[in-house]
């Protein structure tokens, strides 16, 4: 039944570590462990041990007294394994991750659909384009309804050349990310000597979910969407220390500095950060 669940296209498996679900970890394309405190834990299991004592909850074994020093030391040793599991898992490199619990909301009601090409996506972009925060890192300066139209518009293609998804989080737009193949002229200028390269940007255009982790794990979703491939780079101002951090998260790592010019042809200073696979 395991081997069936693993062959196919898409799956997941719960895990608590146990070794013979070892293969599925080895097949997945992203493993999250979540990381909870041991005071959440005792609290955990003495509410639902109580629960159970009290018949609001079914059991398989009588709720004694016995039963919920059972439920704590098997607290106990989980977290003194602990350390031994997170070495076996961060074998598994970039696709090995440690959540928080706060961080299980952010990626249930985050999600990416395709840019679609309608008014309300232009008059939507256009209103985030208005906003300094946002145009200062793209185009510089505030960008038209028609400028957007123009811009965008091919990108909602399907064989456009640079691929826009729509940042959603509780089904509301908030922001873009859009990726690109790099062309040998930018391996050059990136001094990169790697084969299927992408490029990844992204922006946050409601002021209400910026600094809420919502971009980090956008930015995880493209990675597996382009899974396979040899690296993955993003450019950001030089002084832009919020999106620097944030993209170190994600496992990009600070390679080099370049001075190039913007959209306008002013010289800017710019963080090549690279993440290799």
């Amino acid at each position: 039944m395991f081997e069936k669940i693993i062959n196919q296209k898409s799956w997941i498996i719960e895990d608590v570590g146990r070794n013979k679900l070892k293969k599925g970890r080895e097949k997945a394309d992203i493993i999250y462990y979540l990381k909870i405190s041991r005071l959440k834990s005792y609290y955990r299991v003495t509410k639902r041990w109580i629960k159970q004592r009290l018949g609001i909850e079914r059991y398989n074994r009588p709720p004694t007294f016995g039963q919920l020093l059972d439920f704590i030391s098997f607290v106990n040793m989980y977290f003194k394994k602990q350390p031994i599991k997170l070495k076996e898992l961060s074998e598994y490199k970039e696709k090995f991750k440690v959540l928080k619990a706060k961080d299980l909301k952010t990626i249930y009601n985050t999600s990416l659909k395709p840019l679609k090409d309608n008014k309300e996506t232009y008059e939507l972009l256009h209103k985030w384009y208005k906003e300094k925060e946002v145009y200062s890192s793209f185009e510089q300066r505030p960008l038209s309804y028609d400028e957007i139209v123009k811009k965008y518009k091919p990108r909602t293609k399907e064989n456009s050349f640079i691929k826009v998804f729509m940042i959603e989080y509780k089904n509301k737009p908030i922001g873009i990310v859009q990726y690109k193949k790099l062309k040998n002229e930018d391996l050059k200028l990136y001094k990169i000597n790697k084969d299927n390269v992408y490029e990844i940007d992204i922006f946050i255009g409601n002021k209400k979910y910026r600094n809420k982790g919502i971009g980090k794990f956008a930015i995880d979703d493209v990675l597996n969407i382009l899974n396979g491939n040899s690296a993955f780079v993003m450019l950001p101002f030089k002084d832009n220390l919020r999106a620097i951090n944030c993209y170190k998260k994600c496992g990009f790592k600070e390679s080099k500095e370049l001075t190039l010019k913007d959209t306008i042809g002013n010289e800017k200073e710019y963080k090549l950060m690279i993440k290799e696979m």
